[in-house]
């Protein structure tokens, strides 16, 4: 649990940045700067994603 809460945080602000950018390619047009975002908004995602595979992958390791 303690390792996962440390992933969590450790992750914590590609979260926040995550949230930031959706929200601003939601609410405009898709713009070139908008365009961008999506790839920052990517980006974000792996770096999420890479975080939950690991805790995943610990849990699994936990159960067994």
């Amino acid at each position: 649990l303690k390792d996962t809460k440390e992933m969590l945080l450790s992750v914590e602000s590609h979260l926040y940045k995550f949230q930031e950018i959706s929200q601003k390619v939601m609410s405009g047009r898709l713009t070139r700067q908008n365009y961008n975002l999506i790839g920052n908004l990517i980006d974000e995602f792996h770096a999420i994603k890479s975080a939950l595979t690991a805790i995943e992958t610990k849990s699994n390791e936990f159960e067994e």
